[in-house]
């Protein structure tokens, strides 16, 4: 009896394996639990988002660390590759050719760098609603960037357009400050208003 006992419980615990087994097999075998599908999802959810357009001020961030972390490599670089012609006594044309490569690699990231934020100025120049010097008119405000060949505004240009920037926000700064004290003004004595009418109908 006990015999028969221990063998129906083996076979039971044989059969509630094998259910385990099977519903995990099952489960595997849903569409939506299969490691293909999962990263399918994945990837085009990455794809939607790598779509969406980033806030400005955020892309603008982005790219400009890019570059930073960049020319920060090339720095690193070209200091191993000046490490190691000191270690080989190399000559002083190898060197001077080897220095000429640093600044145009790094002069290409710093162009890069300066176009960014000559787009980003001028962008919010147009939004202030201030004129950008003519490129036609106004030639000496202009400049051919040296290795990339771009036209782009001088820095004393830039300066200028970021110093006519501040003082339009600060004009609408003060015209909102303006705007809340007669807001606040006005609040307040509608309030005394009420004060006074609820006073008056006791």
């Amino acid at each position: 009896m006990a015999a028969e006992l221990h063998v129906i419980v083996a076979e039971d615990q044989q059969l509630n394996e094998e259910q385990v087994i099977s519903r995990v097999r099952g489960w595997l075998n849903i569409p939506l639990f299969r490691s293909d599908r999962i990263l399918t999802a994945l990837r085009r959810c990455y794809q939607t988002f790598q779509g969406f357009p980033l806030p400005e001020a955020i892309e603008f961030r982005l790219k400009l660390r890019r570059l930073q972390r960049e020319k920060w490599r090339l720095y690193e670089l070209y200091a191993r590759g000046h490490q190691e012609y000191r270690r080989l006594d190399a000559d002083d044309e190898e060197i001077k050719q080897l220095n000429y490569e640093e600044r145009y690699n790094v002069g290409i990231v710093d162009e890069q760098i300066y176009q960014i934020h000559f787009q980003r100025i001028t962008a919010q120049a147009e939004r202030l609603s201030i004129s950008i010097p003519d490129h036609q008119q106004s030639r000496e405000h202009w400049e051919v960037a040296p290795l990339t060949g771009r036209w782009r505004l001088r820095r004393g240009a830039l300066q200028d357009l970021l110093a006519a920037m501040r003082e339009v926000k600060k004009e609408r700064q003060q015209a909102m400050q303006a705007k809340l004290i007669w807001v606040t003004a006005v609040t307040g004595t509608l309030g005394v208003l009420t004060a006074l009418v609820s006073v008056l109908n006791r």
